[in-house]
């Protein structure tokens, strides 16, 4: 057992520095590579299975991470607590979501290499991630150039929401009162509406001379733009977007009829400039690289990772993933995973 891990540290060591190089070639990786080689060795301890790797899912488990299980009532309550409803009722989509985070969970737990502690505690299983992630991260201090140009890449993002306060009136077609009237005829009738309209004619008037009525989809209040989005939906956005404090626009057909929209006041985004942004810019770069070198460490754990799901589940199909039916018996679920139950160990381990 002992040769068989020791064969594969060599291979596992090269390919995991061959893949860091490629994400960062910074002096910062210097010191970073003589931290990780013991971590780098002793990852291999953990990601090279001392037995072959179990074929098959024992019953009351949805998973094998490196022969670690996941027991499937975890799995259960995990997805009703994240989607917030029944199991049966969660869509293909939303299990498997589940189902990748806690794999991932598991993966980031075992490269801690600090199994004997009680890893199934919920507390300890979250710092063992986040110390794992944080020891892989090399905070790198970008240059002026490389935070410009991230500014420049997310310039939306440092705006202020610009606001609009707007009425929405509404020409429905087919009504009880409108039951005769054509989607055309509403179109004339609101296109003489706005001309009167711009020619100074009171909003009551013209709603009831042409019988337009309130649409609903706005207080009369002050809406930050993505509010207005949401109330007026993205055709009626689109048209709100083009006006201007006090112009009418053109009438727009909706689902539910013939719409004219009077802004009262518009207030625009206001762009930052970078240097007012700075602080913001370096901290968003820093969360970036961050997120950068935990996905690039959670690829590398997949690729090395032995990983077996219960017949009717799914994971990322970038990392190595065996389906395969279920044993036909307890024996022979305990003799797959190499003479154990899974009972005593894995995500969620029952006391």
């Amino acid at each position: 057992m002992a040769q068989t891990q020791t064969s594969k540290r060599p291979g596992l060591t090269r390919r995991f520095f061959a893949r860091l190089e490629n994400h960062s070639t910074r002096s910062g990786m210097l010191s970073f590579a003589a931290a990780a080689i013991g971590l780098a060795l002793a990852i291999a301890n953990v990601l090279a299975p001392a037995n072959p790797p179990a074929a098959v899912v024992p019953p009351g488990y949805v998973a094998l991470v490196n022969q670690r299980p996941i027991l499937m009532d975890d799995f259960i309550k995990q997805t009703e607590a994240t989607v917030n409803m029944p199991f049966d009722e969660a869509t293909a989509t939303q299990k498997q979501d589940v189902l990748q985070a806690m794999i991932d969970e598991e993966l980031f737990v075992q490269r801690a290499l600090v199994l004997d502690l009680p890893e199934q505690d919920t507390d300890v299983r979250e710092a063992l991630v986040n110390s794992t992630i944080n020891a892989l991260v090399v905070e790198q201090t970008p240059t002026d150039e490389e935070l410009m140009s991230f500014f420049n890449a997310h310039r939306a993002s440092y705006a202020t929401e610009g606001t609009m306060r707007f009425k929405d009136i509404v020409m429905h077609v087919g009504g009880f009162e409108n039951a005769n009237q054509t989607v055309d005829q509403a179109l004339a009738d609101a296109h003489e509406a706005v001309y009167q309209l711009r020619a100074g004619a009171p909003l009551d008037y013209v709603m009831q001379h042409f019988g337009f009525v309130n649409s609903g989809r706005s207080d009369g209040g002050d809406d930050f733009n993505f509010a207005a989005k949401l109330h007026l939906g993205d055709k009626l956005f689109a048209v709100a977007s083009q006006l201007s404090d006090g112009e009418v626009s053109e009438p727009t057909v909706d689902t539910d009829g013939v719409h004219v929209i009077i802004m009262d006041q518009r207030v625009l985004p206001q762009f930052a400039d970078f240097e007012h942004s700075r602080d913001r810019v370096y901290s968003d770069y820093q969360i970036a690289a961050h997120k950068r070198a935990e996905q690039n460490n959670l690829k590398f754990l997949r690729s090395e990772a032995q990983i077996v799901v219960a017949p009717g589940y799914k994971v990322d199909t970038d990392a190595p993933v065996t389906i395969e039916p279920k044993a036909e018996s307890k024996a022979e679920a305990k003799t797959a995973v190499g003479g154990k139950s899974g009972a005593d160990e894995g995500y969620g381990q029952s006391q």
